[in-house]
């Protein structure tokens, strides 16, 4: 009798390990920001980049910016008509700054123009942003590729 109560207890118990329970719902891993991780030094921003800009009396307008990692840049706006170039080009160069809270850079001697950073691409912004979804309309340069 008691090897019966023994077998049904120790199968119960088996049967009882095999059963599961219901699944916790796994919560989400909170993100870790590192403070000192910035567009500044965790984007490949460094490099030349073109857009097409609207023209009242032209086509459109070729621009093209040229920044490095150190805080230097070059600007050149020109007009295109009939498939052809119109008039000078205008050329601004010098330094640029870095918005301390978002990823803005600002082109000193350049009609103040701000661009938001992103990867491969900077957008002429003509209004303050703080983030890429808050960007509408502005115009967008792409990063160009070169090819080796």
């Amino acid at each position: 009798m008691k090897k019966g109560l023994i077998t049904v207890a120790m199968a119960s118990l088996f049967l009882a390990g095999c059963v599961s329970l219901p699944a916790k719902k796994a919560e989400p891993a909170p993100v870790e920001t590192n403070p000192s991780e910035t567009a500044q030094n965790s984007l490949d921003y460094a490099g030349t980049y073109n857009a097409k800009l609207k023209c009242s009396d032209c086509d459109y307008t070729m621009a093209r910016l040229q920044i490095n990692q150190y805080g230097q840049y070059r600007y050149i706006e020109q007009n295109v008509k009939n498939g052809g170039p119109v008039g000078n080009p205008v050329v601004f160069q010098g330094k640029y700054t870095w918005n301390q809270k978002t990823p803005v850079i600002r082109l000193l001697n350049a009609r103040n123009m701000h661009f938001f950073v992103a990867e491969n691409e900077v957008v002429l912004l003509s209004k303050p942003v703080t983030s890429y979804a808050e960007i509408t309309s502005e115009p967008k340069f792409k990063k160009a590729i070169r090819q080796i």
